[in-house]
């Protein structure tokens, strides 16, 4: 994680800094970073990681902060907070959720049979990553130096599993079934919420609805497994 997160980005920091200093660069930061710094966290919030990853990002914002301030280089880093698409990795929340409300709408997945997730009060900020990352594009342009990317609302992951099921008229308690041993991290955070109070000065809060993206999920599952 730091050879690819923090070294990676120290590489890119310093070939602009020799040889295009004109050049602009976005580093992707995450409010893993932010660690247990209570919500909600914005850009001046602590950043005090309790994960590797978190390290690694937290690594490589202090790299663009100093060639920032040190060179002069156009860098934004950016501190985005989830955000979901039908690209995102099977081993994350919503495709697993997607996915199993796909299946059961198709049949495949009967009444009785549940969805094992852990830890069902862990609190995130989710969002559209077709929408962050029109920001991500928009906040370089305008020379932001940092900025933190999320939606300002936080839900809990049984709240987002009750809106996900819900939007197909589905009972959540009836196919969902928490246990906190399934993949619990050794250190838990309180939860990542954005500040977006920054962004929306930039004229770029959010606009896209959790529903709507969690909706476009189920239905490329459906199309998915369908052709599969």
């Amino acid at each position: 994680l730091l050879r690819t997160n923090a070294l990676a980005v120290s590489s890119f920091c310093e070939a602009i800094r020799q040889h295009s200093p004109d050049s602009r660069l976005y580093i992707a930061c995450s409010s893993e970073q932010f660690g247990d710094s209570l919500p909600a966290q914005n850009e001046l919030t602590p950043m005090r990681p309790i994960s590797i990853y978190g390290v690694s990002k937290k690594a490589a914002f202090d790299i663009g902060h100093v060639h920032r301030k040190s060179y002069g280089s156009h860098i934004t880093c950016g501190i985005a907070f989830n955000h979901e698409s039908t690209r995102r990795g099977q081993w994350f929340l919503s495709p697993k959720v997607a996915r199993f409300i796909a299946m059961v709408k198709n049949g495949s997945i009967k009444p009785g049979e549940q969805l094992e997730l852990g830890f069902k009060s862990g609190i995130r900020d989710w969002g559209s990553a077709k929408e962050y990352v029109r920001i991500m594009h928009a906040v370089v342009n305008k020379g932001v130096d940092v900025c933190v990317i999320g939606t300002g609302i936080g839900r809990s992951v049984d709240e987002f599993c009750k809106m996900s099921f819900g939007l197909f008229d589905l009972d959540a308690d009836d196919w969902v079934k928490y246990d906190n041993e399934i993949n619990l991290r050794p250190t838990e955070p309180e939860g990542f919420i954005a500040d977006v109070t920054k962004l929306k000065g930039l004229g770029l809060a959010t606009k896209e609805k959790l529903e709507d993206v969690m909706g476009e999920m189920v239905e490329d599952w459906e199309f998915r497994l369908k052709t599969s």
